[in-house]
């Protein structure tokens, strides 16, 4: 769901490699990422979460992050965006590249591991 925050291998780079990111559009949304903000549907997003901003605003392959999402596709973002490989990099996620969606996120006592549950 669109807000969910999930697991899943990205369709390139590193595919065999799992990453967090938040879900912030589903198949039929319009999506554009212009002036640091990311607009769904015509709106701009509330995102009190993002930390950073958001100024990269294409894709690695100069396609540009604007239009109507795919059938069976997704948009992650990081929460970081400045330090984030995210669907700005790598495209829309295929929905079979997702693994879940995430429960809990621990950290330990001395903050060196960092775990998911989903």
């Amino acid at each position: 769901n669109r807000g969910d925050i999930v697991v899943f291998r990205p369709p390139v780079g590193e595919t065999n490699k799992e990453y967090v990111k938040r879900c912030v559009a589903v198949p039929g949304d319009r999506l554009s990422i212009r002036d640091g903000a990311v607009y769904l549907n015509g709106k701009r997003l509330s995102e009190g979460y993002v930390r950073g901003t958001t100024s990269y605003t294409g894709f690695v392959d100069k396609k540009i992050i604007e239009g109507t999402v795919p059938r069976d596709s997704y948009v992650m973002l990081g929460d970081n965006r400045e330090h984030s490989l995210d669907s700005r990099y790598f495209g829309y996620v295929p929905g079979d590249r997702i693994k879940g969606k995430v429960l809990y996120i621990w950290y330990s006592r001395d903050s060196k591991r960092i775990g998911t549950e989903f």
